[in-house]
């Protein structure tokens, strides 16, 4: 039995070459705005042209093929994690296995929270952060925990230390996640060596894979550099060329034309990860949309979907082996409730990524904004459904059933109790044919008027369930002490600078 699968392309390969010959003379005319010297010096030394009055680095079209084709061969070899999708570095190994289940991942960072005990939408906090990790851990799906909120009951200038040490202490499984703040990486760097055996661990199994983010069109900030310098410098995986174009926005309305701003843009990551070396990559991001308006970002908007399978087609064309990492957001939503839009939103691009072998979708996000804790059980539900139907139908000489429907012939019962042959059938059988929910609602209608049982509530329900019981961190009690310790000694630090 073969899993369901389909070549879904959105670009021929004649189209996605058009765009990166766009792309190409877009870098030699225009560049990039690059306010980081030691950037520029690294970019000028591999053959940019760079004019340090304006900031701006210029692109031969030879030196990007050539950054282009060897940012390929370093992903394409076999023990070369690094181009995991960059959201989900915890399914690094399914990039060179054929997996069968589709997994989900965490890493989101809403600064919102639908709160599930009164279902208003408030700020998030450190709690609800560690609730989401409590939750994730009983996600068998979910291979590795990030921070679906960003909490906003902490300082900013620490507050990815704090995620940090939420995710280490109280996660099970393996941690993600991202830095925001420069003073506070040597403390995130020794709270991820006690839970990865020390550096030599974590320089074989790096936690954290630092996505440099342009800050504008063709732009990057003396800021963003910065800190991904920081980390480089310490050993950490940077990840230049992380876009964040919107279509009609910073980039252009078209989609085609989005795609190019967007591929340009990714290609000059290629190039400024050949500039720094060490364990630098570059990354094809793509644009989104938005709600003309009230200005609102949509990550499932049809045409964003597009534009997220749009740069699979450039990365194939390229001649990535792993094509499937690119893009992203799929499981996604652009509702503010857990209701009839999300759900269509979500099952709508999580069937699609599934039927293009995509190795994990998002879990536990509303709109770009908004996460909640139940969507996160709601959203593993979505994903068993769809695998289901992925693993299509098993047929060999024992499911066709030859003999057993000509033993029980013409109007056959085969839940006939006084046949045990029907019977052993219908036991060994039925769980492994049919997906069994824990939280969709298959009453009948005279049932259900009395029960009123609902997708959400159900949801809800099992979130209460699984936090009123005691919480239990994986460290054991002198780890826990250092974690702690490490903390605040980070805390106290910052805020005495400040």
């Amino acid at each position: 039995m073969a899993r369901l699968s389909t070549d879904l392309r959105v670009l021929t390969d004649e189209e996605a070459r058009s765009i990166h010959r766009e792309a190409l003379v877009i870098l030699e005319k225009v560049g990039i705005r690059i306010e980081h010297k030691r950037m520029l010096d690294c970019l000028a030394e591999v053959g940019a042209r760079v004019d340090y009055k304006k900031s701006i680095a210029r692109f031969p079209e030879e030196l990007v093929e050539s950054c282009l084709k060897t940012q390929v061969e370093k992903a394409n070899k076999e023990d070369n994690q690094l181009y995991a999708d960059p959201w989900n570095l915890g399914n690094a190994k399914f990039i060179s296995e054929e997996h069968e289940k589709l997994k989900l991942n965490m890493h989101i960072f809403c600064v919102n929270i639908l709160d599930y005990k009164n279902d208003t939408v408030r700020s998030a906090t450190l709690d609800d952060l560690k609730d989401s990790v409590l939750v994730g851990n009983t996600i068998e799906a979910l291979c590795e925990l990030a921070p679906l909120v960003v909490p906003g009951d902490v300082p900013s200038c620490v507050n990815d230390a704090y995620m940090w040490h939420t995710l280490l202490k109280w996660s099970d499984k393996r941690v993600s996640g991202e830095i925001f703040n420069i003073d506070t990486i040597p403390y995130i760097l020794e709270m991820c060596y006690l839970r990865t055996g020390g550096k030599e661990g974590f320089a074989r199994d790096p936690w954290i894979n630092y996505p440099c983010f342009y800050t504008g069109a063709f732009e990057y900030s003396e800021e963003a550099l910065d800190i991904g310098f920081a980390v480089h410098d310490m050993g950490v995986p940077v990840r230049f060329g992380s876009t964040m174009g919107v279509a009609g926005m910073n980039s252009p309305t078209t989609l085609a034309g989005a795609l190019t701003a967007a591929t340009a843009e990714g290609l000059a990551g290629f190039v400024m990860a050949e500039a720094v070396g060490g364990n630098s990559i570059g990354y094809l991001g793509s644009a989104i949309s938005f709600n003309q308006g009230n200005g609102t970002a949509l990550y499932e908007s049809p045409e964003k979907e597009l534009m997220a399978y749009a740069v699979r087609d450039l990365a194939r064309i390229y001649g990535f082996k792993h094509w499937r990492v690119f893009g992203g957001h799929s499981c996604a939503s652009d509702s503010c409730w857990p209701g009839i839009q999300a759900g269509v939103e979500k099952g709508f691009s999580t069937l699609f990524a599934a039927m293009a072998n995509t190795i994990s979708v998002h879990c536990g996000m509303l709109s770009p904004e908004l996460a909640s804790i139940p969507q996160m059980l709601i959203d593993e539900e979505i994903v068993q459904l769809i695998d289901r139907f992925m693993e299509g139908i098993e047929v060999n000489e024992i499911t066709i059933a030859g003999n057993l429907i000509q033993e029980l012939g013409i109007q056959g019962n085969y839940l006939d109790a006084g046949n045990e042959t029907a019977i052993n059938f219908a036991v060994e059988h039925f769980r492994k044919e049919n997906w069994l929910p824990k939280l969709f609602v298959r009453e009948r209608p005279v049932q259900w008027q009395t029960t009123r049982h609902e997708l959400y509530q159900n949801a809800k329900n099992k979130t209460c369930e699984i936090l009123n019981s005691p919480a239990v961190s994986p460290l054991d009690e002198a780890t826990e002490r250092e974690m702690d310790k490490i903390l605040k000694d980070c805390v106290n630090k910052i805020d005495n600078q400040a």
